[in-house]
């Protein structure tokens, strides 16, 4: 080798990188199968020149953060599908409250046809009307054709 050969070391990697490779590696680690991490987890501090306890603790740190996201998530989840599930039931319920309405209302007007139509019967069998009548009197429901007099009493002619 001659004088003017200069021989380079690697650059040094700044303390900012090495903590950034140290994480990412806790990440890869943390991220393989649970308990595959302790298979691997040798050959990471010798690569990265940290002692062994520094990426242990941050893949249990992780691990642990990971779970706890976990959890949160289900029970978030589970905390969603309550709500829906509730706020269909009162759909449900209004739904049914709306029909019950329905079925009251058409329940009233059909007691009152029916007691109209029972007080028209009565007038009817009992050969005395009311003057207010709107049937037409008997000599004209003999003369004209049963069309006739039904479209006349549809109509209340």
């Amino acid at each position: 080798m001659s004088s003017d050969e200069k021989v380079l070391d690697f650059p040094r990697v700044s303390p900012e990188e090495n903590a950034r490779r140290v994480t990412v590696e806790a990440t890869r680690l943390a991220s393989l199968a649970p308990g595959e991490w302790r298979l691997w987890i040798d050959r990471s501090p010798e690569r990265l020149r940290i002692p062994r306890a520094t990426p242990r603790g941050l893949i249990v740190a992780i691990i642990k953060d990971s779970e706890k996201k976990a959890r949160e998530d289900k029970a978030e989840a589970r905390r969603h599908e309550e709500r829906v599930r509730r706020e269909q039931e009162h759909k449900q319920r209004e739904r049914k409250r709306e029909q019950e309405r329905i079925d009251k209302k058409a329940n009233a007007t059909a007691s009152k046809r029916r007691k109209h139509s029972s007080a028209r019967s009565v007038c009817q069998a009992s050969s005395t009307r009311p003057e207010s009548s709107n049937w037409p009197s008997v000599s004209m429901r003999t003369s004209l054709p049963f069309a006739m007099v039904s479209q006349r009493r549809w109509h209340g002619e």
